[in-house]
């Protein structure tokens, strides 16, 4: 059962680092995922993240930008530094129904 992270608001120890959010680079995947993607709609970010609860492959996390509030959907976890709580998220975002 997939669940959704908030980082709406950031507290000690669940963070958000907005400065590592950035688009994935142009060679992930296969060209079928990239011809997939592109004619889905969507792309893909990745972001490191603070969280007290451990992100899974299929949980969705929630976050504010200036357009609004995003919920995009979580398709890979790596543990960074610290693997206790700092991970390293690879989200698929899709703009037609991920604003709320």
């Amino acid at each position: 059962m997939s669940k959704t992270i908030d980082f709406t608001r950031n507290t000690w120890g669940h963070a958000i680092h907005g400065f590592t959010l950035s688009r994935e680079p142009l060679k992930y995947g296969s060209w079928l995922t990239r011809l997939l993607d592109k004619y889905k709609g969507q792309y893909r970010k990745s972001v490191m993240v603070h969280s007290s609860v451990y992100p899974y492959k299929g949980d969705f996390i929630k976050y504010k930008t200036e357009g609004g509030v995003i919920r995009a959907e979580i398709y890979d976890v790596k543990p960074s530094f610290d693997p206790r709580d700092m991970f390293t998220l690879h989200l698929i975002f899709r703009p037609k129904e991920g604003y709320f």
